[in-house]
């Protein structure tokens, strides 16, 4: 037995990920696609906080965004709701 408590599941991983063949699938494309999609996600969320903090001052600008991110997670609340009762 090893040392290492995870020594097995890190295995066990290592070998599951082999099959599927995770590790063969150009590693290189999928750095890129990442960085893409976090660069893309600093873009809007600096484009966002700009255009709200420069047209709403910061005050104003922080209880929009806060009222705005209520109403989503209410939307989306609402949303999942239905998804689970089947209306």
């Amino acid at each position: 037995m090893s040392s290492n408590p995870h020594a097995t599941e890190y295995a066990e991983l290592k070998w599951l990920l082999a099959q599927q063949g995770l590790f063969n699938r150009r590693p290189l494309y999928y750095t890129g696609k990442v960085l893409q999609h976090l660069i893309g996600m600093v873009i809007h969320v600096g484009l966002y906080l700009g255009g709200v903090f420069s047209c709403l001052g910061v005050w104003t600008g922080m209880a929009f965004i806060l009222v705005h991110q209520m109403l989503f997670g209410l939307y989306m609340a609402f949303l999942e709701q239905r998804r689970n009762f089947g209306r």
